[in-house]
């Protein structure tokens, strides 16, 4: 799946990659002054999940940058979202995080993140994920991973050699994920914040990420860029099928990001 950024008519245009990374790299500059100054505000949206002024002055900065890179393309963002809108019909499209992780950020635990993803044809084939507080970017762009704007080869875990690492949200633990984890002998997890979970594989914090708790399609598009470029699986739960997007439902299913060979030994049935 992650070459078919090869056949989007942005893969090619020169400088693209790096002003989406200064974009994500400035929001992130946004959402900093919010966070130093202990300056935002905090509401609650329709659905009971907090938002803030840092939020809402990320994205309409995203939103506008966007728009002035490529006008021919829609912003799809979580704040703004408008579920009439049939995303079914658009064939490429951004899909927007501007504060990936709101919970952690107003606890101030430094884990959130910018999330900046291509969608096309129903797959995410691009992104950025930036962590301001840690000053961490990973971006998946024409089948490479660049971790702070530098070319990088990620690092997994040797998983056939040592007890499994999972990687569980932060602020979202549940009780499937905990009987997922019991039945097949895995004691050791780490828990993290937002898009972090899949960006920290690639950097061997872990072996697997699994989430069975609510996410939107914004939460996991850029995350999962990063990872299926560098050759992991994110596979929805119980049908291991890959995690597509446009759907009628912007919710996502439950589902699991590992190497292929991993899925084989987490799930021997399938």
């Amino acid at each position: 799946m992650h070459d078919v950024i090869a056949d989007h008519p942005l893969a090619e245009r020169e400088g693209f990659r790096e002003a989406l990374e200064a974009l994500a790299f400035d929001a992130g500059r946004v959402i900093m002054k919010f966070y130093r100054d202990d300056s935002f505000q905090t509401a609650d949206k329709l659905d009971g999940s907090p938002v803030t002024s840092a939020d809402l002055a990320a994205n309409e900065l995203i939103q506008q940058e966007l728009r002035r890179l490529e006008p021919s393309l829609p912003v799809v963002s979580e704040e703004g979202f408008d579920p009439a809108v049939d995303r079914r019909q658009m064939q490429s499209y951004w899909l927007v995080d501007p504060l990936d992780g709101t919970k952690e950020f107003i606890k101030r635990s430094d884990e959130f993140t910018v999330n900046i993803a291509l969608i096309w044809r129903r797959q995410a084939v691009a992104g950025v994920v930036y962590c301001p507080a840690k000053e961490l970017m990973y971006t998946a762009w024409a089948g490479r991973i660049y971790r702070n704007r530098k070319v990088f080869p990620s690092q997994p875990r040797k998983s056939d050699k040592v007890a499994l690492v999972a990687l569980c949200s932060l602020s979202h633990q549940d009780e499937q994920t905990e009987k997922f984890l019991s039945e097949r002998g895995i004691e050791t997890r780490k828990y993290l914040g937002s898009s972090l979970k899949f960006c920290r594989l690639l950097d061997g914090d872990g072996d697997f990420y699994i989430r069975y708790t609510p996410t939107s399609e914004w939460d996991t598009a850029a995350g999962q860029a990063v990872c299926e470029v560098a050759g992991f699986q994110c596979l929805s739960l119980p049908e291991l099928k890959p995690l597509i997007y446009s759907k009628v439902d912007i919710r996502n299913p439950s589902f699991i990001v590992a190497r292929p060979e991993l899925i084989k030994t987490l799930f021997p049935e399938c």
